[in-house]
């Protein structure tokens, strides 16, 4: 019987301590590389998402500026077409009333910005100081066939990204046409 009962605890026999560290050296080092890639994925997704931000807001403050001047009539450029000059309907006022876009320079690291005029008062900046104003640029485009011309509005604009060493810089345009018809 004694000779059973051995036999038997030989073969229900554990794991030796050199087949456990080894068993706990693999799962450990499987545990660090995986979650080595979790972080990292999850720093790339935060860049990711500031990057969407910035360009989104962009891409908000020139479809506002598209909007009214869509509505705008009369339009012309100054300063090397970095000014643009138009009329825009007041529903208030009732009457088309002078409207411009113009690219300031602000601070004393000569960052940039687009200055909103109505009747020549200055009305506000239209970039908030985290993203950085590189050039802007207003095109009146006359095309003979049409009534009305093509405004294209260039911007150029750059921001900081946690997690990233270069800038993040992105390019947006867009061509609007007035609504107004000249007759």
């Amino acid at each position: 019987m004694e000779k059973l009962f051995n036999k038997k605890l030989k073969k229900l026999r554990g794991f030796t301590l050199v087949e456990l560290l080894v068993a706990v050296t693999i799962f450990l080092t499987t545990v660090i590389f995986l979650s080595q890639i979790f972080i990292s994925t999850l720093k790339l997704e935060s860049v990711a998402y500031s990057m969407l931000m910035a360009e989104n807001n962009v891409r908000n403050i020139i479809d506002s500026m598209a909007r009214v001047i869509r509505m705008g009539k009369e339009f012309n450029s100054e300063d090397e077409n970095n000014k643009i000059n138009f009329k825009y309907y007041d529903s208030e006022a009732k009457d088309y009333i002078p409207i411009s876009y113009r690219v300031i320079t602000t601070g004393l690291e000569g960052s940039k910005n687009v200055m909103l005029s109505k009747k020549g008062q200055d009305i506000g900046e239209l970039f908030n100081p985290e993203i950085q104003l590189k050039d802007a640029k207003f095109f009146i485009v006359k095309n003979n066939n049409l009534l009305q011309p093509t405004i294209i509005i260039v911007i150029k604009t750059e921001t900081k990204i946690r997690g990233l060493e270069e800038p993040f810089i992105f390019n947006i345009q867009t061509a609007v046409t007035p609504r107004y018809l000249n007759f």
